[in-house]
């Protein structure tokens, strides 16, 4: 199995009206990730799908686990792009481990250390430094989508702006 991160959002009953709040322009960067997360989990279907280091998948939901993914997505896909180090915190009750990124030339070792009862296995997976660069701009592009579908406006700002066309 292999690292993979990626949301696959859902169509909105019509009609459908998000009863948490909507993220406002003056809000910073973290704050507009957990409100547009609670509006995307609100639409049944909506899914944070996170496998690797032997979970296929994570026990991850799409309100908490997607937001504190995202919040540190922008810094992880530049430490990557730079052949820079990056870790990841996945601090939800449940979750709570730890990712590492370490570039080494065109591929990428991922060690996952575990704050829980589970360990991982591998506790390391390598991936290519370009295929984890794409899946993260793919996750954005969808998170934006799943935004366009709920709240077409949301799209005009920051940071689903960039997000719809995949910059991070």
């Amino acid at each position: 199995m292999t690292f993979v991160v990626e949301f696959l959002p859902a169509r909105p009953l019509p009609g459908h009206v998000p009863t948490a709040e909507s993220p406002r322009p003056s809000d910073d960067c973290q704050t507009a990730i957990m409100c547009a997360c609670s509006m995307l989990a609100e639409v049944d279907g909506s899914y944070f799908d996170f496998r690797g280091f032997g979970r296929d998948p994570w026990n991850v939901d799409v309100a908490y686990d997607m937001s504190a993914f995202l919040e540190q997505v922008g810094e992880l896909a530049r430490a990557m792009r730079s052949e820079d180090f990056a870790s990841v915190d996945l601090y939800s009750q449940g979750v709570e481990s730890a990712l590492e990124f370490e570039p080494r030339a065109e591929l990428v070792a991922i060690r996952c250390t575990s704050r829980t009862a589970w360990t991982p296995d591998p506790t390391v997976e390598v991936i290519s430094r370009l295929v984890l660069v794409e899946m993260l701009e793919r996750l954005v592009k969808q998170v934006a989508r799943g935004l366009e579908l709920i709240q077409p406006e949301l799209i005009g700002q920051a940071p689903f702006d960039a997000w719809a066309i995949g910059e991070l």
